[in-house]
């Protein structure tokens, strides 16, 4: 066989004995031919026939290989073959089957469907060792191993084939007794293994055969026991377990700590526990690397704890190839080390001192988030999160996901109203009730335990938004909690009254295990995205990219704790600004929805972390790109407990340059604050860069999100959110929309001048229509407010257009206990500074929120302004009305022709903005419907004036207008003619008092 390996037939090395099958002078009985004497063991001469193999050019025998072998052994078969057909010498090898027998063959390694007596002990060989020989018309071959198999298949066709001799030709070829051979390895580098002095020959694994995690352990014991010492232990079932080796799965308890472990009993029987299958193997290789593997000589094993420091409850970084010099991408290692530990349920630790480095999230070709679904102990280590190159390049487009996901192992059980079979399950939801009144919902046998749900109904929008960025709403969706028994509980009471039930979602809560994420600083190198585009026309545009690239938690029953986030690299403010004219905008860097984002699960917290307010970037067009460090949707009971904002307060110097500080540092500002004195304005006078930060976070869709003794910028509920806290911190801005009670309590607002709410405790948001249907209870309470600007606890401005935000909105009821305005005549929010009002100061309870229509309460009104629908730059976006009338339109992100197909109507440009929701309709006596129907509050109550205040509310009240009936009240003075109003716990009056009624000094409300 040309270019093959000739192996000759002598002593391959000291450690190998090479022996013939020698012929003795006695004749004895060798019923099984195999060389030795049935009856006294001698060795015997044999007498074996020759094995004609080629016969007048042609093979009278066929391969028969071991079903699996290794793909080196049928190489070397294969080279046979193909040097044969080089002789015009047909041969086929096939697999090791019962139909496929002929008499002459060639069987290779351990073949299972011919007689027993064509088999040989390959372990007896030893790992080098192998044996080539004949039994009746049968050559076998066999090696203590496949590599040595390999080379033995070499041996067949170089020697006994004669291939190595590159014949002329192959007209008869037989293999002789001459010709076998058996080299057996008889020398190790471990002499013997023995436990408590006994040898191990005869000992077994006993192994579960379905636990495949330990079967590879075992397996890789087996073979290095084999290679090293010659011992073959064969794996047995447990119960059959005698004299051996035992792999067992266990439970980690408090007397297991480490979770693995191997000890010798008083069998004298070696016992492996593991109660992390993943981990077996590193264990296992652990201990034999000090105890095999460079061993020598007689090895024995003692009755006690043969290796009891092993942690298998922990997986490193570093042990799956992180590097943590803060150069090397350490992306691919990290991913590795958390899917094992995902798959085993360890904690996943860093090193600490170590900085790691976090840029492409490609692993394995693929685009992936690492996963995260263990505890995790960052150990005080170091990440550096380079988004630098996040959408600046094709390749990088795609690189928008978290760094980390924080995941659960169960998927979201979902029905769906388009599926039949999920429907009449939906429908007997719906129908048993799914409104505000609901305490109870039964979601059959199936799910008997506690669950949270998400329910959808895409046939009704809510938070239909205008003004800027305005868009035609969400689904109307929630989180609701439910116990064992189906009963509402945690505050997640239903916020809507559903008459269609679209979709459902399902998560178990019983089935998630609490996990603790900790320990770790993580720094974000922000993207040099610009994401400002310039159409032919010279016209400016910016488009919306929001990045996540952080921690995102889809987990219930989770805690972040002492982790801190840090911006770095974020594009000076004087680099923005086109330098032949300051008025231009030449740079947008891309928005951040959160390095914290929370989405679609209960109960997480955010406990003693830092974070970092971003950038916000003024838009060609006048806008503003917010971004965010933390968000939330679809959650419920998410909570920052002992979190502050590095930048809450910074200091600005001379070129604008913005750095962190500390309250009380000299020339310290809030952070949300616009960059003042700054010479480059856009054109309605505002300045350039906009905020310094924008607002820290915001939620949409929420549930009792939770600020508790933290320093956050601001409280911003989007898209609703129901029930929440405000504890024992300091914030900028308080924004509501939603329902339920909203606590702020033992705290400090601190002003931003950006915001509408500056002089006010909390504010509704505009864009949703004021609405709060519940109560905020405001109690040790400190408002720092401007000097010279009028106070209210909640100062919305006025609407202006009879729009239909998918709900009517609600104003809230008030309760207040000893809240305190300071004035600040600087940005400089230092104690020494404050001075508490005068006791005669007045307060707007209210704001103006009804003076441009007092008849908001009603079902129609005469008249209300509308803006119209316009898309004047010709773009295909609508535009953003000039609502100040200065001049200035934006762009909304609503497609023109989107909107009017989906009112489904061929109006022009100029359509009412109010025919979003539903026509208007014309009442007899010429009124229009009201889609913008105001619920008032409830009540007021007063019950520690602290301050001695004057509060106010608007004088809606004449012989004319009712109430409308809320609250099943009906008089003349008017909006707030139902609001009880309270001055101790139980005395109140109806509707609000008049300059004539007698009311205590302290707790006065008058009309304004």
């Amino acid at each position: 066989m040309k270019n093959s390996k000739k192996i000759l037939i002598l002593l391959l090395s000291l450690t190998l004995v090479f022996t013939l099958f020698a012929c003795g002078k006695c004749k004895h009985a060798d019923e099984d031919k195999n060389g030795v004497c049935d009856k006294c063991g001698e060795e015997m001469e044999l007498d074996i026939a020759d094995v004609a193999l080629i016969e007048d050019g042609v093979a009278n025998f066929q391969f028969v290989m071991e079903n699996g072998v290794s793909s080196d052994i049928v190489k070397a078969v294969d080279g046979i073959i193909k040097a044969l057909k080089g002789y015009d010498v047909k041969v086929e090898r096939v697999a090791d089957k019962a139909d496929n027998v002929k008499d002459i063959e060639v069987l290779i390694g351990d073949i299972t469907t011919r007689d027993g007596k064509y088999s040989i002990d390959k372990h007896a060989l030893g790992p080098k060792g192998y044996a080539i020989k004949i039994v009746d018309s049968k050559i076998i071959i066999n090696a203590g191993s496949y590599s040595q198999l390999a080379e033995a298949v070499e041996v067949f066709g170089d020697e006994i084939l004669g291939l190595a001799e590159d014949p002329d030709e192959l007209w008869y070829v037989a293999m002789s007794a001459s010709q076998m051979v058996e080299v057996i390895q008889n020398e190790y580098r471990i002499t013997s293994l023995k436990v408590n002095g006994v040898d191990m020959k005869g000992y077994t694994i006993a192994v579960d055969s379905t636990n495949s995690k330990h079967v590879a352990a075992a397996e890789s014991f087996q073979k290095l026991a084999y290679e090293r010492a010659g011992y073959w232990f064969e794996m047995v079932a447990p119960d059959k377990a005698d004299k051996s080796i035992i792999f067992t799965k266990v439970e980690k308890s408090a007397d297991f700590p480490n979770g693995f472990e191997i000890r010798v009993n008083d069998k004298s029987q070696i016992v492996i526990k593991c109660a992390y299958d993943n981990m077996i193997e590193e264990g296992l290789a652990k201990f034999t690397s000090a105890k095999i593997s460079t061993a020598t000589g007689d090895v024995e094993f003692a009755t006690g704890v043969l290796l009891g420091d092993f942690n298998a409850s922990i997986v490193s970084y570093d042990a799956y190839g992180a590097k943590g010099d803060g150069v090397t991408d350490d992306y691919a290692a990290i991913y590795k080390a958390h899917v094992l530990a995902n798959e085993g349920g360890q904690t996943v630790v860093a090193t600490a001192g170590k900085t790691y480095y976090l840029e492409s999230p490609v692993v394995n070709g693929k685009l992936t988030s690492i996963p995260v679904k263990t505890n995790v102990d960052w150990q005080g280590a170091k990440f550096i999160i380079d988004d630098r190159r996040v959408l600046t390049t094709a390749d990088t487009k795609n690189w928008n996901l978290p760094v980390f996901s924080i995941e659960q192992d169960q998927i979201n059980i979902t029905y769906s109203a388009e599926n039949a079979d999920h429907k009449a399950f939906l429908k007997a939801i719906l129908e048993a009730g799914l409104n505000r009144d609901t305490t109870k919902i039964d979601l059959g046998d199936r799910y008997r335990c506690p669950v949270m749900i998400i329910t959808e109904n895409k046939t009704h929008k809510v938070y239909r938004r205008r003004k800027y960025a305005a868009y035609t709403g969400a689904a109307m969706q929630e989180v609701i909690v439910l116990d064992k028994d189906g009963n509402i509980v945690g505050g997640t009471d239903v916020m809507y009254d559903y008459i269609d039930l679209t979709g459902l979602s399902i998560v178990k809560l019983d089935e998630i295990t609490p996990i603790t994420v900790k320990n770790g600083e993580f720094t974000t190198r922000a993207s040099k995205h610009n994401c400002i585009t310039v159409a032919s026309d010279g016209y400016r545009s910016s488009q919306s990219y929001y990045l996540t690239r952080g921690l995102s938690i889809l987990r219930s029953y989770t805690t972040v704790e002492n982790v801190k986030h840090y911006v770095t690299d974020e594009v000076p403010l004087l680099d923005c600004i086109d330098e032949n004219d300051n008025n231009k905008v030449k740079f947008v860097g891309a928005c951040y929805r959160g390095f914290y984002v929370v989405g679609k699960c209960t109960d997480v917290t955010i406990k003693n972390c830092i974070l970092t307010g971003r950038r916000a970037y003024r838009t060609p067009d006048g806008g503003t790109g917010g971004t965010y460090d933390l968000s939330a949707g679809l959650t419920n009971n998410v909570v920052f407990e002992g979190c502050v904002q590095s930048n809450f307060w910074v200091t600005i110097d001379s070129k604008y340059n913005v750095k962190p500080a500390k309250e009380g540092d000299e020339g310290a500002i809030n952070g949300m604050n616009p960059f003042p004195n700054i010479k480059a304005t856009v054109d309605d006078g505002r300045p350039l860069g906009c905020e310094m930060h924008w607002g820290i976070g915001g939620t949409n869709l929420c549930k009792n999100t939770k600020y508790i003794n933290s320093t956050l910028s601001r409280y911003d509920a989007h898209e609703g959110t129901y029930g929440g806290e405000v504890v024992g911190s300091t914030v900028s801005t308080v924004a509501l929309t939603g329902g339920g009670d909203f606590y702020i309590k033992d705290s400090k607002i601190i002003p931003d001048v950006s915001s509408a709410t500056v002089t006010t405790v909390f504010g509704l948001r505009e864009d949703y229509g004021y609405t709060w249907a519940g109560t905020v209870y405001i109690e040790n309470v400190s408002a720092i407010v401007e000097r010279g600007k009028d106070l209210a606890v909640t100062k919305p401005e006025p609407d202006k257009a009879n729009w239909y935000w998918g709900y009517y909105p609600t104003m809230p009821s008030i309760v207040i206990k000893d809240l305190v305005y300071y004035y600040s005549d600087s940005y400089n929010p230092q104690t020494k500074e404050y001075a508490k009002v005068p006791s005669n100061t007045s307060v707007y309870l209210y704001g103006n929120v009804i003076s441009a229509d007092s008849r908001a309460h009603l079902p129609t009104t005469k008249g209300a302004p509308m803006y119209s629908l316009e898309d004047k730059n010709d773009d295909g976006y609508i535009d953003i009305p000039d609502y100040d009338g200065d001049g200035i339109w934006g762009d909304t992100n609503l497609k023109f022709d989107e909107i009017k197909e989906a009112l489904g109507r061929n109006y022009d440009k100029g359509i009412d903005m109010s025919l979003f929701a539903s026509d208007l309709v014309t009442k007899p006596d010429g009124l229009y419907e009201n889609l913008a129907q105001v619920t008032p509050p409830e009540f007021v109550k007063i019950l520690s004036n602290k301050g001695g205040y004057r509060y106010y509310v608007r004088n809606t009240g004449n012989n004319a207008i009712s109430s409308g009936g809320h609250h099943g009240v009906n008089n003349n003075k008017g909006l707030y003619g139902s609001t009880k109003f309270y001055y101790s716990d139980t005395e109140y009056y109806q509707g609000p008092p008049s300059a004539s009624e007698k009311i205590p000094d302290e707790n006065l409300y008058v009309f304004y």
